[in-house]
């Protein structure tokens, strides 16, 4: 592999992990503050004890923060959220806000101070897991473009390749898997080599292992996303431009 684009890949793989703790301690520092305005809310307007007005907060947080996350994901797959989910959403968010900015209610700057924390917790909560899932991808791209191509990897296991073989991993012509001794061993060592996550593979050899699986059953005509991810170790983003190549259009998680 090309060393360029290994620094490239791991240093866009640093970054996002660095990116990924930074926004996570700016969100523990969100909290931190919301649970100190919620508790005194709590405290000097309901009369109740520091022991459960500490816990109100958290009571909102979590639920408000695991629902955007799940709503990110299911997006990412081409699905909507439910309604429930997205009821809990809205209500744990204008709660959240509204203990965070009731003390301050009439003075601008103070609410809008005071409305910081609920913003970054929302903002973080989508942002994450789209950040992380992005740099993965970007990652991955930049090694399926390295010259470690898996025909490289499959002379290694197999000896030296023939002309007619490297013409055929090549243009991606092969002929279904069993239909020559010779090539069914090679394209048996390819198709392998396209489920490690591993191995540098384009989105035309996770293409074609695509079409093979589907010709030897174990993917459905129309593959989901879901399906592809799991099958082939790839990410959402490359799982669906593949499921748009293989079927045409997008089946979700189904």
């Amino acid at each position: 592999m090309n060393d360029e684009l290994i620094n490239e890949a791991y240093s866009i793989r640093q970054i996002g992990s660095r990116l990924s703790w930074f926004l996570l301690i700016a969100g523990l520092f969100a909290i931190v503050t919301t649970i100190a305005t919620v508790t005194a809310f709590a405290m000097s307007h309901a009369a109740m004890p520091i022991w459960s007005a500490i816990l109100i907060d958290p009571l909102l947080s979590i639920p408000l923060t695991v629902t955007i996350i799940g709503d990110s994901i299911l997006a990412r797959h081409g699905m909507k959220p439910t309604p429930l989910s997205t009821f809990t959403k809205y209500a744990t968010g204008i709660l959240a806000l509204l203990c965070n900015v009731w003390a301050s209610w009439g003075i601008p700057a103070a609410m809008m101070i005071h409305s910081i924390p609920v913003f970054i917790i929302v903002t973080l909560a989508a942002l994450v897991p789209g950040y992380r899932r992005r740099f993965h991808d970007l990652s991955a791209e930049l090694e399926a473009q390295s010259p470690q191509s898996p025909s490289n990897m499959i002379e290694y296991q197999t000896g030296p390749l023939t002309p007619d073989t490297e013409s055929i991993l090549s243009t991606g012509n092969v002929e279904p898997l069993g239909a020559d001794p010779d090539v069914a061993l090679v394209d048996t060592v390819k198709l392998a080599a396209m489920k490690d996550k591993n191995v540098s593979r384009s989105l035309d050899d996770l293409e074609w292992a695509a079409k093979q699986l589907i010709d030897m059953g174990e993917l459905k005509p129309s593959p989901s996303i879901y399906s592809l991810q799991k099958t082939l170790n790839i990410g959402a983003t490359r799982a669906t431009e593949l499921a748009r190549r293989v079927s045409g259009g997008l089946n979700g998680m189904a």
